[in-house]
């Protein structure tokens, strides 16, 4: 199989070399800040053990390094550790929020350059160079775009100048668009969730004052994409994609069943698809697993389930603690945006397909 290195690896394997030296060379910070320890370590343990089962050491130990552990620590501990100060933090989001809206773009050209399959426009990933940087379909386009959201709407709240925070708005309601354009329902899901909360949280009595206005106007702009949708749905790819989602959840399932409680080891779902002939004769190239429900069950078990569900719950607890002590200052709005982006993008790997990658 055909090996690379993601963009966001490769930059994460440079902090993490920084990091590494400056903690050798500043003997005297010794102490390392790990949030909600126990819990990252009962999830990588679950993922150990579920090594005694496999049938590929090599890749299921592989799998355990990198995605799980060089993720936890790269973008969970170093981060904690090395992020001091709220300007810091800001000046990171702004330029997230840069980035951001070169995704906004991508997805308005490729609405107006890509083939589009029966005739269904939707938002995919536009090549750089030859290449897919930013994955090559749209759900992974929509998974990313979805941790942005929130940071669009940080900044149109907290910017003092009025035609910037109309700027940021312009660029928040774009981004929004994109991401229901992508057609991903995992995004629409997604993006439901975070505008519930949000609007429950900030904007309760704005809502409740405006509904009889607002409620037609919501549902007219909902009526394009929603016949945007129920056309994919009702389409020969709506069809293949449901029915292919259906069949790994099935093999999931079987692979459970045979091993209930540490799984098949770690990162070995796509092998059971691949030696699944009656799903390769339906639909060609083994998939992983649509949702991290479904990754989690046949290749870790039931302890897989529990410790990383655990994990998820102990890391938003801490936050939403943080949350509720600074209330409505701008450093609660911002530790609610951070919140916002990682429930969002959790929300998505519900139904998505890259499972904490």
């Amino acid at each position: 199989a055909e090996r690379y290195l993601p963009v966001a690896d490769a930059v994460g394997i440079l902090l993490l070399g920084a990091w590494i030296l400056r903690l050798i060379r500043d003997r005297s910070r010794r102490s390392i800040r790990v949030p909600a320890g126990w819990a990252i370590g009962l999830f990588l343990l679950s993922a150990s053990l579920s090594l005694l089962n496999t049938s590929d050491l090599v890749a299921s130990t592989q799998f355990v390094l990198r995605p799980l552990f060089f993720f936890l620590v790269v973008f969970v501990i170093l981060p904690v550790n090395e992020i001091k100060s709220t300007t810091h933090l800001v000046q990171l989001m702004k330029e997230m929020a840069i980035i951001g809206i070169g995704f906004i773009a991508m997805g308005m050209v490729s609405l107006l350059v890509m083939h589009q399959p029966e005739s269904i426009p939707r938002v995919v990933p536009l090549p750089i160079f030859g290449h897919y940087f930013l994955g090559g379909n749209h759900n992974e386009f929509a998974e990313v775009l979805i941790g942005f959201l929130p940071i669009f709407w940080f900044f149109s709240g907290v910017t003092k100048i009025a035609h910037h925070r109309q700027a940021w708005g312009i660029v928040l309601v774009s981004g929004v668009g994109i991401a229901l354009l992508t057609l991903s329902r995992a995004a629409w899901i997604a993006v439901a969730v975070q505008g519930g909360i949000m609007g429950v949280l900030y904007y309760r009595r704005a809502i409740i004052r405006n509904i009889q206005r607002a409620w037609p106007v919501f549902f007219l702009a909902l009526i394009p994409l929603g016949w945007l949708m129920l056309n994919l749905l009702t389409s020969r790819v709506g069809y293949l994609a449901n029915a292919n989602r259906l069949f790994l959840v099935q093999i999931a399932l079987d692979v459970f069943e045979q091993h209930p409680w540490i799984g098949a080891g770690a990162g070995t779902f796509l092998s059971w698809v691949a030696a699944d002939r009656y799903y390769l004769m339906d639909f060609g190239t083994a998939l992983d697993a649509h949702g991290i429900l479904w990754k989690l069950l046949p290749e870790m078990g039931l302890l897989g389930v529990i410790s990383f569900f655990g994990m998820s719950a102990a890391f938003f607890w801490i936050a939403w603690k943080q949350i509720k002590t600074a209330r409505r200052t701008t450093e609660g709005r911002l530790l609610f945006t951070l919140f916002l982006s990682a429930l969002g993008v959790w929300v998505f790997e519900l139904f998505g397909t890259s499972y904490y990658i």
